[in-house]
């Protein structure tokens, strides 16, 4: 690597990555705010792209535009909808500049996301408090409706799709044909069972031994944030109880729910 090579503070090793030659403190914390500041700049246009693209070529245009560039579709939405958000803002009035990019995203999924972002730039809340905010203050109620299973287009072809594989299983290996045969009557028995509301889940869910917001979330298949916002509201109803617990003898303490 050569001298001629340097170029603002970089130099380049033959396979195009770069190697960072200043040797100053403040070299090292301006270089960095300054490859922040393009890593930013970059996005912002990746949200005029994707803000452009529904414009010009309507909604439809998005999933085959994802499948062209190798990401998801829901990428692209969130760039759209942030890139609409701050437009509509600077409109009105400046951005303000403790504001990121990312809590533009985080916001995009919330009902009110101008009314969020305000707060954020208030309070002066990370990308991770605005989302646990959000999905606490948009937490449905606990007596809402779980749809059945058997409701999700998804989870019925993928579950057409298991039965074919294990169909051919069974063929292959006539001895496994008692353990699928179990398995097959257990997801049916899951599939066939009603909706449910989000409080009846719940008690189920801790009367079956799942204690931890983690097992309940993962068991419910919804975000963390939610299942805590709805075992708080169970405990003012005096139906759960939680305990502290420490693992091991310096391990984090973890909230363990149980029924009351």
């Amino acid at each position: 690597m050569s001298e001629n090579l340097i170029v603002g503070g970089y130099g380049q090793i033959d396979n195009d990555l770069p190697v960072f030659t200043s040797s100053g403190w403040e070299d090292h914390l301006q270089a960095w705010i300054d490859a922040e500041t393009d890593v930013t700049s970059a996005r912002w246009r990746q949200a005029a792209v994707a803000h452009s693209l529904v414009t010009q070529y309507g909604d439809r245009a998005v999933e085959r535009f994802a499948e062209s560039i190798g990401i998801a579709a829901r990428r692209v939405w969130e760039y759209r909808t942030a890139y609409a958000i701050a437009a509509a803002w600077s409109q009105n009035s400046e951005r303000p500049q403790n504001l990121t990019f990312s809590h533009f995203i985080v916001a995009s999924s919330a009902p009110n996301p101008h009314e969020y972002l305000e707060q954020a730039a208030a309070n002066q809340l990370s990308t991770r408090a605005l989302r646990r905010l959000i999905t606490q203050e948009t937490a449905p109620p606990i007596n809402a409706p779980i749809p059945p299973l058997a409701d999700d287009p998804a989870i019925v072809a993928a579950w057409t799709q298991a039965q074919t594989a294990l169909h051919a299983l069974r063929l292959a290996a006539p001895r496994l044909s008692a353990q699928i045969a179990g398995f097959v009557e257990e997801i049916q028995y899951e599939l066939s069972c009603p909706a449910e509301t989000v409080h009846a889940a719940l008690l189920a869910a801790i009367g079956q031994g799942l204690d931890t917001v983690d097992e309940i979330a993962r068991h419910l298949h919804h975000d963390r944030e939610h299942v805590r916002v709805w075992l708080n509201r169970l405990e003012e109803l005096g139906e759960v109880e939680h305990d502290e617990r420490r693992v091991g003898a310096r391990g984090p303490a973890e909230t363990w729910w149980r029924l009351r």
